[in-house]
């Protein structure tokens, strides 16, 4: 799903899921039962897959630290 990510859309998501941001393409967060964890897609090179990498837990670390990382 693609969404505007804002603090307080991020704080109303409760669907398992990833959520990715329309703002800042390869950004999202992934949503599960007990944790909110920000993510960025990207590809390392040489490689043709893309990979996922954790930037850090929400609520510790805001949607604008996320952003900035």
């Amino acid at each position: 799903m693609r969404r505007k990510l804002t603090d307080l859309a991020v704080s109303r998501i409760k669907e398992p899921g990833i959520v990715w941001d329309v703002l800042l393409p390869g950004f999202g967060i992934r949503v599960t039962s007990r944790s909110k964890v920000w993510i960025i897609a990207t590809r390392r090179p040489g490689s043709r897959h893309p990979v996922r990498l954790r930037l850090g837990a929400y609520p510790s670390m805001g949607l604008l630290e996320a952003r900035d990382r």
